[in-house]
């Protein structure tokens, strides 16, 4: 049995339409089968563009959780095409909310505010889990939504002793705090105004839409229930109170990519036609055909690893030895 550690690998060796080994740091090692486990494509640009238009559109906004590290750059994948395996899936994956103020992960839209599109039409309950809100933002006109709010509720809710956390130990999003929102009255990205209809042309938003949305908003405000979009948060801030502010915030940060490979039922790698690639198998984020529009959270991004890649390993384990 040989084992390269620290080696990366540059291309499979392919020999009669199979595959047949690897090629690692100049060496060509050689094996009944390969299996590709090499997670997604989240850190390159050209692969983002190629199999995640939705992602690509959103330019210079599009950031991923992976960017700290030098990996998820797509190799199984394009290892995968090198042997003229299919991708599918292609539009696929997790795309989360944010309002792009810093690189960093900031998934959720903030649930004290009013959030709209475009339109100036309310569209989700602002404290809607994340792989919910991401798909919906990135289906409104333009991919882009504004949270609404006025200088009475930025000073309460964004506090930092009232910063909404989400999970235990979470000191709070960064992104909605009053002193990040001040800077960023500053230099422009929030967009601020002195009535609801300037601030609508400011962030070009129907100001018809927009004004009917905060009175119907500033109504359940009132009552403090949301009868339609049964939104949970602890407190409805209403919209009176000059300055009134709205931020863009775009489903635009990365958490997993899900255009990849595809298997059949016993994770040996396909073609365009559907034939197998005799000796290449894979499993796990590198795979284009398990995920769809769904979260990885709750397990399925481990049992997506766990399952295909034992699948994978079993049955490369049975056909080498009927070899």
């Amino acid at each position: 049995m040989e084992v390269a550690l620290g080696s990366r690998v540059s291309g499979l060796i392919v020999e009669d339409g199979g595959v047949c080994g690897v090629r690692a740091a100049g060496v060509d090692l050689r094996a009944k089968a390969v299996i590709v486990t090499t997670g997604g494509f989240g850190n390159n640009p050209d692969m983002i563009r190629r199999l995640w238009p939705t992602a690509a559109a959103h330019g210079s906004r599009v950031f991923s959780i992976y960017a700290a590290v030098p990996f998820n750059m797509g190799d199984g994948i394009l290892l995968g095409e090198s042997a003229g395996a299919h991708v599918t899936g292609i539009d696929n994956g997790l795309l989360v909310p944010n309002p792009n103020f810093a690189p960093g992960l900031d998934a959720f839209l903030p649930e004290w505010a009013m959030v709209v599109n475009r339109d100036g039409r309310r569209f989700i309950a602002e404290d809607a889990p994340y792989a919910v809100s991401g798909y919906l933002l990135n289906e409104q006109p333009e991919m882009r939504c504004f949270a609404i709010f006025d200088e009475p509720a930025m000073l309460e809710a964004c506090a930092d002793e009232n910063v909404v956390k989400h999970y235990v130990n979470d000191p709070g999003s960064d992104s909605w705090r009053v002193a990040v929102l001040r800077k960023n009255i500053a230099n422009g990205r929030v967009k601020t105004a002195d009535s609801i209809e300037e601030l609508a042309k400011r962030a070009d938003v129907s100001a018809r839409a927009l004004a009917a949305s905060v009175a119907r908003y500033n109504k359940f405000a009132d009552q403090g229930e949301d009868p339609e979009y049964f939104k949970k948060a602890k407190k409805i801030y209403p919209i009176r109170t000059a300055p009134f502010y709205a931020v863009e915030i775009r489903a635009s940060a990365i958490v997993s990519c899900h255009a990849g490979l595809e298997i059949d039922n016993f994770g040996r790698a396909i073609d365009r036609f559907g034939e197998v690639i005799p000796g290449l198998y894979a499993g796990g984020e590198v795979l284009g055909c398990t995920m769809g529009r769904r979260y990885i959270g709750g397990g399925m991004g481990i049992a997506n690893a766990l399952t295909f890649g034992r699948l994978a390993g079993v049955n490369a384990a049975r056909d080498c030895s009927a070899l």
